[in-house]
């Protein structure tokens, strides 16, 4: 008759499979993005509601700066034609 030795592995079984990244975050962000789950349709825990606006602050990082600023640029250049038809300025070519 053989005897097997259980060896038991000390502390908490492993969770995930990602690594774990913590950041102390102050009372006002933590609310922030409390607030901004809620506005969710699938109400996200808080942890996956930090992972996916890490993510978009990443993708708009990589986003062309003439994409992200293209509607602003275009809004602008209307307000300044639009004062300057009603100031009477031409434009000049």
């Amino acid at each position: 008759m053989h005897v097997v030795k259980t060896i038991w592995q000390r502390g908490r079984p492993p969770t995930g499979v990602d690594p774990l990244m913590g950041f102390r975050a102050p009372p006002e962000l933590r609310a922030s993005i409390v607030r901004w789950a809620e506005t969710q349709a699938d109400r996200p825990t808080l942890s996956e509601a930090t992972r996916r606006l890490v993510e978009r602050g990443l993708l708009a990082e990589t986003t062309a700066p003439d994409q992200r600023y293209q509607a602003k640029a275009s809004e602008s250049a209307g307000k300044a034609a639009k004062l300057a038809k009603e100031l009477g300025l031409k434009a000049k070519k």
